[in-house]
């Protein structure tokens, strides 16, 4: 049985559609933790799966557009390759012990007052398993703005990404397709 610990580690998934301002979201609840010494760590999912190197799957950074679908399509070929619809989350458990190990020299061993906090998940699948290996310690934020919110915020996206001041009605159109 392992030892308890004073203030035990805790581990958040943030759960939301696109478009929601997830790094606000973190960073919120980072300054919430903060208030009860706690240490926070951050992660995104979709920078954690870029270790695999899955076939036939290629990741686009520019236009933006082209980065949301490609992102989906690279993620959706993990979970193909590996037959699991929970392959992300497997990458979650994998950085939070290379954490660990990182803190403790080598160790794999928990951390006092630390938290963990990974952004974000599309699946109840990722969920299930990171609650069957966490248990109680994992809590789920799921967060959702409106809609017209977060078109808004992705046609904002996609005008800054093309370096574009005006919010033009093609990307009003590209924004409520993945939104």
């Amino acid at each position: 049985m392992l030892p308890s610990l004073p203030s035990a580690e805790i581990v958040f998934g943030i759960c939301a559609p696109i478009g929601v301002d997830t790094a606000k979201v973190y960073t919120l609840l980072s300054e919430a933790l903060k208030k009860y010494e706690y240490g926070s760590a951050y992660f995104k999912v979709t920078e954690l799966m870029k270790s695999a190197k899955p076939i036939g799957a290629v990741l686009h950074e520019s236009p933006i557009e082209d980065r949301y679908d490609s992102y989906i399509n690279y993620a959706n070929r993990i979970r193909e390759i590996f037959g699991l619809n929970y392959a992300l989350s497997m990458f979650c458990c994998a950085a939070l012990r290379n954490y660990r190990r990182a803190f403790h020299n080598g160790e794999d061993k928990p951390i006092a007052a630390q938290a963990y906090v990974f952004d974000q998940f599309k699946r109840k699948e990722e969920l299930d398993l990171l609650r069957q290996v966490y248990g109680r310690l994992f809590i789920v934020i799921s967060v959702y703005s409106e809609r017209t919110t977060r078109q808004q915020n992705m046609v904002s996206r996609i005008a800054s990404d093309h370096a574009d001041a005006r919010l033009a009605d093609d990307h009003k159109a590209i924004a409520s397709k993945g939104t």
